[in-house]
């Protein structure tokens, strides 16, 4: 089986990845953004 500080990792590694994406995604959308504007 595996432990509830096992699973507590996982979940904490999983949500800064999605986290990273969003972040990533964010900052293409305002370059892309600013690219337009001018």
């Amino acid at each position: 089986g595996v432990s509830r500080e096992r699973v507590r990792q996982i979940e904490v590694r999983a949500f800064e990845k999605v986290q990273s994406a969003v972040k990533g995604a964010i900052a293409r959308q305002e370059a892309a953004a600013l690219e337009a504007a001018h």
